[in-house]
């Protein structure tokens, strides 16, 4: 996918969350996500690994300070839910293929294996990966 190419504008953010880089923010992120959204199984649960996967991935690969704030976005509507992660660090290449991914660079080829849509980009110099997963 790469570059964000959605022209429809989400719905209202539903969600926002701050969470600080630790080794304990994807477990934090996951629990969070199952009390704040009303989403049925099997979505719930693919939403909840891949934003374990994405936040994973960002404290381990963004060379930010602990603590520094990594912003989440989650928005629903009836058929669609939507989650950006954001961090201010470093980024990153995307492999072109998973047998080019290394050890540490699954969560991409499970977002991309998994999500109905997802991307990765830059707004404002900052790197977002996003994805969604169809809820039908």
């Amino acid at each position: 996918m790469g570059e964000d190419t959605l022209k429809r504008d989400p719905p209202e953010i539903e969600v926002e969350l701050s969470i600080p880089l630790s080794e304990l923010a994807p477990r934090a992120a996951r629990l969070v996500l199952a009390e704040v959204i009303d989403v049925s199984e099997p979505a719930l649960s693919v939403a909840q690994l891949l934003l374990s996967e994405v936040l994973s991935n960002s404290v381990r690969e963004s060379r930010l300070a602990p603590n520094s704030p990594m912003r989440v976005r989650v928005w629903t509507d009836p058929g669609t839910i939507r989650i950006e992660v954001e961090d201010a660090g470093f980024g990153f290449t995307l492999p072109p293929s998973p047998g080019q991914l290394s050890e540490d660079s699954w969560a991409l080829y499970l977002v991309s294996y998994l999500a109905d849509e997802w991307g990765v980009d830059r707004p404002g110099n900052v790197p977002r990966v996003w994805f969604e997963i169809k809820l039908t």
